[in-house]
């Protein structure tokens, strides 16, 4: 018996059977897997560098240049500027106290109501599908939003 994983970007294949097929098929199944990555679409990624025609930077924004960005006038709005902010970071995913932190930062837009409402505010976002509770603590932004940020002027 033999097992083989053969990757080409996001393409994967993987076997687990008798060795004689590999023998006589391997080059096959390379050439299919290669042809498969070539036309296969991109991965899809989140766009927090500005590359790319149009794309609003982050990097390097705090979250009070991204609360002004987005016009914050709520508290909704100011968690998604917490959490932009957040994704731009080293991870994709955050908790709720990060969240509730980094809010806290942007001290020209935060009102003591904002805080007092947060997880409220929370739960309406991820039911209206603008922030992703990924499981346990951990929160996302779904790449949608990023999409949905004005351009950098």
């Amino acid at each position: 018996m033999a097992k083989l994983t053969l990757k080409c970007g996001e393409i994967a294949v993987e076997y687990d059977g008798p060795e004689a097929f590999l023998k006589d098929e391997l080059p096959q199944i390379i050439s299919a897997v290669k042809d498969l990555g070539s036309i296969a679409p991109p991965k899809t990624t989140l766009n927090m560098t500005g590359s790319g025609p149009g794309a609003p930077s982050l990097a390097g924004s705090s979250v009070s240049t991204i609360a002004q960005k987005l016009g914050v006038n709520d508290g909704p709005t100011l968690v998604m500027a917490a959490a932009l902010s957040l994704a731009h970071g080293k991870s994709d995913a955050f908790t709720k106290l990060q969240l509730r932190d980094r809010m806290k930062e942007a001290t020209a837009f935060y009102k003591a109501g904002y805080g007092a409402n947060f997880d409220k505010n929370v739960k309406r976002l991820v039911a209206r599908g603008r922030l992703n509770h990924i499981g346990g603590t951990q929160y996302a932004v779904p790449e949608a939003e990023f999409a949905n940020l004005p351009a950098a002027k």
